[in-house]
């Protein structure tokens, strides 16, 4: 079985997180750069490919992912219970 990796931004491959962030709305926004990027635009939480839940359990079905977001504890308006859910999942890489 191929392992699915996304190319490093400093170096090569990497394994492809388990959770990926998404809301409900969603704002396009520049970032430090000057490039637009969509983010929430409200609660973030997690979810992974393919799931019609998030990891509290909301039905997140037509929801946007936004696989340029890392999903974080560090952000003002993210999923409390989601952040709880993934701690407690596996040690992935999302803080």
């Amino acid at each position: 079985m191929t392992e699915l990796t996304a190319a490093g931004r400093l170096g090569g491959p990497r394994p492809l997180p388990e959770w990926f962030t998404t809301a409900a709305h969603v704002a396009r926004r520049a970032d430090k750069r000057g490039m637009a990027t969509w983010l929430p635009a409200g609660a973030a939480h997690a979810r992974h490919v393919g799931s019609r839940t998030t990891a509290c359990g909301v039905v997140a079905t037509n929801w946007p992912m936004l696989f340029d977001v890392r999903f974080t504890a560090l952000v003002p308006h993210v999923c409390r219970a989601c952040v709880e859910e993934v701690q407690g999942a596996a040690p992935i890489d999302v803080f």
